[in-house]
């Protein structure tokens, strides 16, 4: 994948969870981690299933991106 930014190729990867899934929560909601167990969000990983999500990385840049398709 050709990274947005700066046009560099991008490495593939995953960033994987551990005991607890991963989870986007908008700004405006964030009220720290023991908060953040209970509120909705885009779960990123499953603690129960596949407890990973597939991650491209631009060192360059050093941003990553996640494609949400499947998660949302």
């Amino acid at each position: 994948m050709q990274c947005p930014f700066c046009k560099m190729e991008m490495e593939k990867g995953v960033i994987s969870g551990d005991r607890y899934s991963l989870k986007w929560i908008e700004e405006d909601r964030n009220k720290g981690a023991i908060i953040n167990a209970f509120k909705r969000g885009i779960k990123i990983t499953n603690p129960w299933g596949t407890n990973q999500v597939e991650t491209y990385l631009c060192r360059d840049c050093k941003k990553m991106i996640i494609d949400i398709e499947d998660l949302i």
